[in-house]
């Protein structure tokens, strides 16, 4: 990770609007794409698909503040939980915990049609989770973490440090936090975008993935 991403402020952060780029997918600490893979330290656990040990799921209960537009999260977000903020499964869908509400059409946009910019109402989920570290762990080496799924797109940050940016709902993602975790207690944030600007066969305007299915921004 280089000295450009650390102390960024949240504004700093939001003022790129990476949603409202075209053809933007992943910035800057994404591990490259490739095939799921996983790994074991003796080939009896490999056979038997056991858990590895090199592996920690974060499914489970989260943090969770709503807002109408990325702008209005407020700074302190960043490095504390807000007063305000509610539970929320991991893996699930904000609309079905109460916030906003699901849409279903495969013929018409449910938002103002003005490409290529993305509209300035953007419903935007932030996500926190706490959870510690021994050195044990930090000793073997790089630890990365993987989002299943994000819908549409999501910024990434953990202990108050940016990690990074992505945008593909369907696709898996991936960084490196070797560099910005620590022995003991450790804190992610995840703020989660609906609407993105994408450029598609030379033309270019924004989505909120039209496809033919009620539309949720769930992450996973």
């Amino acid at each position: 990770m280089n000295s450009s991403q650390t102390g960024k402020s949240l504004s700093a952060v939001l003022s790129r609007r990476d949603w409202g780029k075209s053809c933007l997918y992943a910035i800057p600490s994404a591990c490259p794409r490739h095939p799921p893979f996983q790994s074991w330290r003796n080939e009896q656990d490999a056979r038997e698909d056991r858990v590895s040990a090199q592996s920690a799921s974060l499914n489970g209960t989260w943090k969770f503040s709503y807002f109408s537009q990325p702008e209005r999260v407020p700074e302190t977000w960043l490095q504390n939980d807000l007063d305000n903020a509610d539970e929320i499964q991991v893996p699930s869908n904000w609309q079905l915990a109460g916030y906003d509400a699901p849409i279903y059409t495969n013929v018409t946009y449910p938002i103002p049609v003005n490409p290529p910019f993305v509209p300035v109402e953007n419903p935007t989920g932030c996500y926190s989770l706490t959870f510690n570290l021994d050195d044990g762990w930090l000793a073997q080496g790089q630890t990365r973490i993987i989002f299943d799924g994000v819908n549409s797109a999501f910024y990434l940050w953990c202990n108050g440090h940016w990690v990074g940016y992505s945008q593909d709902s369907r696709l898996p993602a991936e960084f490196d936090l070797s560099d910005v975790l620590v022995p003991g207690e450790n804190r992610l944030a995840v703020m989660g975008i609906t609407l993105v600007r994408r450029q598609l066969s030379g033309r270019s305007g924004y989505v909120a993935h039209e496809w033919d299915f009620p539309r949720c921004q769930p992450i996973a």
